[in-house]
């Protein structure tokens, strides 16, 4: 029994280096995300601003010695520049956020492949994301939810031990892919954004057209 015990300490150990390993690589993808979104909500203040000047027929001090029918051209090559350097690092930033997801996603199939050799009453980790996956799957997630109630039990019983579980099995139990909160920040939140650039553009383009037919 002494040695048992000492089994089990040791896989709670192991569990908790893991759950501090998670933890780790999830602070690294918030602190990502925090980055992502204050770089762009800076470069679409400064493209609303770049696009009220462009708007108020006003040009900056620097035309004062060009034509003064260079302005709106200049403000419009602004706002393309600016939506540019949107979409580069959306592409760029948004590879990084999907990686370190994807560390993340490695840890917690590690804590739960762990779980499995510790009693139920401290499987808390496994619990949580089987109940979590649960509410996705009742709420029409893209989870299999006849296959998630069907092994629950295998992750919360009381059998110690068994066949070891595979990457493969720990996804499809608790859904492989980004779960609903990931898919809002990571995707539509910013398609969101470039959308409204798109939309800021196309508006300084005609009244670009405008401007250059009135001149």
């Amino acid at each position: 029994m002494t040695k048992e015990n000492d089994q089990y300490e040791i896989h709670r150990q192991e569990r908790d280096f893991l759950l501090q390993g998670a933890v780790w690589q999830d602070s690294l993808l918030q602190s990502y995300r925090t980055l992502h979104t204050a770089l762009q909500a800076i470069l679409l203040a400064i493209g609303i601003g770049v696009f009220a000047a462009f708007l108020s027929a006003e040009a900056p001090p620097f035309i004062d010695c060009l034509d003064k029918g260079l302005a709106p051209s200049i403000y419009f090559i602004l706002l393309l520049l600016f939506f540019i350097s949107h979409l580069i690092i959306s592409s760029k930033m948004r590879k990084i956020v999907i990686a370190r997801g994807r560390d993340v996603d490695y840890w917690h199939r590690a804590i739960i492949k762990i779980e499995r050799n510790i009693p139920a009453e401290f499987r808390h980790f496994s619990k949580f994301k089987i109940e979590q996956t649960m509410k996705r799957a009742k709420n029409g997630g893209n989870f299999n939810f006849k296959v998630i109630a069907e092994n629950q039990k295998n992750f919360l019983s009381d059998t110690i031990g068994g066949p070891e579980y595979t990457d493969d099995f720990v996804d499809n139990i608790l859904g492989k892919g980004r779960g609903h909160t990931r898919k809002v920040v990571d995707e539509q939140i910013f398609c969101g954004i470039t959308f409204f650039w798109s939309v800021l553009v196309f508006m300084a383009l005609i009244a670009l057209k405008i401007a250059i037919e009135v001149s």
